[in-house]
């Protein structure tokens, strides 16, 4: 009988992004808005404008855009960095979750908190090797995690029907990243 231990045991993620997928390489666009026609502009319409300094603001703009070159390579790390949305939430559409955080504070008032940014993507099989991204919200300390958890439902089924929209549209209004 073989036994089992942590050392043998792995726990694969139930839908493999390709963003995790070590050596892919992939193409990323950004589904525009009417408030953002880019990644770029998603990010300082969403998550920039909530930092309390724009120098953070500058930092995390350029950190995030790393960790989109690193989606391309298949670089993220499962669960940590990229996960899927329950798909129960977002069904019949599969979508994935890009994370990212920061600390945000404000030396004056001795004010610091939390902001992440979550990118919300698909992976359409008709576009292989392919993120789609979506929906791009900004994730604060929430006083209650009933809160917490409601705008990260809603946001993800936003996605998941801007991503159908997305598909209706023949994969228009795609701006590279």
């Amino acid at each position: 009988m073989t036994s089992v231990t942590p050392a043998t045991v792995s726990v694969a993620p139930r839908f493999p992004s390709i963003c995790g997928r070590k050596g892919s390489t992939n193409r990323a666009y950004w589904y525009s808005d009417s408030h953002a026609e880019t990644i770029d502009d998603a990010f300082d319409q969403y998550v920039a404008s909530k930092f309390y300094s724009p120098y953070q603001a500058a930092q995390a703009a350029e950190e995030f855009m790393d960790t989109m070159e690193r989606a391309k390579r298949g670089d993220l790390e499962h669960v940590d960095e990229i996960r899927p949305i329950n798909p129960a939430t977002t069904k019949p559409e599969t979508i994935y979750e890009i994370k990212t955080h920061w600390h945000n504070s404000k030396r004056s008032a001795d004010t610091s908190g939390y902001l992440g940014a979550r990118l919300f993507h698909g992976e359409p099989p008709q576009r292989p090797n392919t993120i789609i991204g979506v929906y791009l919200m900004c994730k604060s300390e929430y006083s209650d995690d009933d809160d917490e958890w409601l705008a990260q439902t809603g946001a993800a089924k936003s996605a998941a029907w801007r991503f159908d929209e997305c598909r209706k549209k023949n994969w228009c209004d795609l701006h590279e990243i």
